[in-house]
């Protein structure tokens, strides 16, 4: 019963984060590691996920998380990985009560972080669009074109966070930058 009543809650507290998490707009976090307009190129980063994410001051609370977690050991694994990380703005419109919330339940945690997790190196690319992606967690993300003809731009979304377009390749995966947190629909009792 007290974990039915924990799942419930949890399933509560993920639905007013996407209440108030509201519509995924891209930061000026997201425009610093990549162009507006969608143009081909990767970045080749140094090392594994884990110490990509590290040296960058703009993930520094993804960081944080993977390590309260207990992750951070994955993401320096052999991989291959695909990873949606989220920056710290990202992070920071999480409403404080469901942060804490997170930062209480480890496992609930893992789960949501889990969820910007794919197996294998999935380069999202024009052609293949839309794209659903297996998570690591268990759920689908699905990659999308979102064409805004009032401004003449293009962009792709996983999920409805804005992504960078110009990944950065580790030597155990990709790393896509995005705008928001992504939320799985289903979260295991703790």
């Amino acid at each position: 019963m007290l974990n039915r009543m924990r799942s419930i809650c949890g399933a509560g507290v993920l639905a007013l984060f996407a209440l108030c998490n509201g519509p995924a707009v891209a930061g000026p976090a997201v425009a610093a590691h990549a162009d507006t307009v969608i143009e081909s190129g990767t970045t080749k980063g140094n090392g594994t996920i884990a110490a990509i994410a590290s040296s960058d001051k703009d993930l520094s609370t993804l960081v944080a998380a993977l390590s309260d977690a207990g992750l951070v050991t994955t993401l320096e694994g052999r991989g291959p990985f695909t990873v949606f990380a989220p920056t710290n703005e990202a992070f920071a419109a999480i409403p404080p009560a469901i942060l804490q919330y997170l930062l209480a339940n480890p496992k609930t945690l893992e789960q949501v972080l889990l969820y910007h997790v794919v197996s294998g190196v999935h380069e999202i690319d024009l052609d293949l669009l839309p794209t659903p992606l297996k998570t690591v967690q268990g759920e689908t993300l699905f990659a999308q074109l979102h064409a805004d003809f009032g401004e003449g731009k293009i962009s792709i979304k996983v999920n409805n966070s804005n992504v960078t377009l110009k990944p950065i390749l580790a030597s155990n995966g990709i790393i896509y930058v995005i705008d928001s947190v992504l939320q799985p629909q289903y979260l295991p009792a703790n």
